[in-house]
C-alpha cells in the first residue's frame, strides 16, 4: 500500500541526496511518494516507458536502458509478472528471478530494496497474469540479499507471514526491505540458504526472516 511504502522510504532514510529508481510503473504514485519524502529527482524504468513531460524532477526510460546505480529502488507488484508477456516483456520462465539479479545489479553496495510482490501458503502462477509466492520460489527471488525488514498494513514485522487464502488471486503483499550486502561482506551461496520449513509457525521459519532484521522490538 502507499502507507507502506512512505513507511518504508522513511526508514531507510531517503533525502534530498538519495537516487532512487522506481522498477515498473503504471501510474506515478510511487514516485509521488518518493518526492514527497525528500527525494529531488526519481528515475522509472518499464518495459511500456511512461510518458514524462512537463517536469524535471521524474525521468523515465525501457527497463533495459538503465545503466545508472542507485541508493533505493522500489519495486512494487511488478516482478511477479515479468516474464509472462502481459506487458511486452519477453516470455521468460525465470523472467522474475532475472529482474530481481537486475535490481541486484543496478543496486549500489548497501542500497536497498523495496520490494512487494503476492505472497501465500503455496506458490503459484496465474498465466499470464502474475505468480504468487510461497516457501519454494520467494527465497530465490530474494536469494542474494539481506532480508532487513518487512511492513504490512502500516505495521513492521519481523517475518513473512504467507496467508493461508488468496493464493490465486495473491491480494496479500507486503513490503521487503532489502540490503545489497556491501562489497566486503560475507555473501551467501544459493545453497547456502536455509530451506524453509513447511510449519509457518515453526521457529526456525521465523529465525530466517529475523537473522537480518533492522527492526527492533519497542
Amino acid at each position: 500500500s502507499a502507507r507502506d511504502v512512505a513507511l518504508a522510504l522513511k526508514a531507510v532514510g531517503v533525502n534530498q541526496h538519495a537516487r532512487v529508481l522506481v522498477h515498473g510503473s503504471i501510474s506515478p504514485w510511487v514516485e509521488s511518494l518518493v518526492l514527497a519524502a525528500g527525494a529531488r529527482h526519481v528515475h522509472t524504468a518499464d518495459y511500456n516507458p511512461p510518458l514524462c513531460s512537463g517536469t524535471k524532477l521524474v525521468s523515465c526510460s525501457h527497463a533495459n536502458s538503465v545503466l545508472d546505480t542507485f541508493d533505493v529502488v522500489v519495486s512494487y507488484s511488478s516482478l511477479e509478472h515479468d516474464g509472462l508477456g502481459r506487458y511486452g516483456d519477453p516470455l521468460c520462465v525465470a523472467g522474475d528471478l532475472i529482474a530481481a539479479d537486475e535490481l541486484y545489479a543496478l543496486l549500489r553496495p548497501g542500497g536497498i530494496l523495496l520490494l512487494a510482490v503476492p505472497v501465500a501458503h503455496t506458490d503459484f502462477l496465474k498465466w499470464p497474469f502474475h505468480r504468487v509466492y510461497g516457501p519454494k520460489r520467494l527465497p530465490r527471488l530474494v536469494r542474494r540479499f539481506q532480508v532487513i525488514g518487512v511492513i504490512n498494513h502500516g505495521q513492521r514485522e519481523h517475518l513473512v507471514v504467507l496467508p493461508e487464502d488468496d493464493a490465486v488471486n495473491g491480494g496479500n503483499q507486503p513490503l521487503l526491505l532489502l540490503k545489497k550486502p556491501l562489497a566486503n561482506a560475507t555473501q551467501l551461496a544459493k545453497d547456502e540458504w536455509p530451506p524453509l520449513p513447511t510449519s509457518l509457525d515453526s521457529a526456525r521459519y521465523a529465525h530466517w526472516w529475523q537473522k537480518e532484521s533492522l527492526w527492533r522490538h519497542e
